[in-house]
């Protein structure tokens, strides 16, 4: 009964303990005559993500940071309106 009774505390606790969700997105856009990617950025910042971008080659890549998963669909529709390629990570930790 001690047992359980013990369980029973630990994932209470656990349960109001609720992990901060973060996503990594990593965006490579084409680089051609009508990207401008300091404008790029400045609409993803409007959006409050923070983000640094460079131009490697033939691209231009985006490391952005989102808390929330409309931040994510937002820079999803970036994206796909530059026919570029997307990666999202999600990591979660426990404060």
């Amino acid at each position: 009964m001690c047992n359980l009774i013990c369980v029973f505390i630990v994932k209470t606790i656990e349960a109001k303990r609720k992990p901060i969700a973060m996503w990594k997105c990593e965006m490579a856009l084409p680089k051609i005559y009508y990207i401008n990617p300091s404008r790029i950025k400045d609409m993803i910042e409007n959006k409050s993500i923070d983000c640094v971008y460079g131009e490697v080659g033939k691209k231009v890549i985006f490391n952005c940071y989102c808390d929330t998963k409309h931040q994510v669909s937002f820079l999803k529709k970036i994206c796909k309106w530059y026919n570029g390629k997307m990666s999202a990570y999600q990591s979660e930790q426990v404060w």
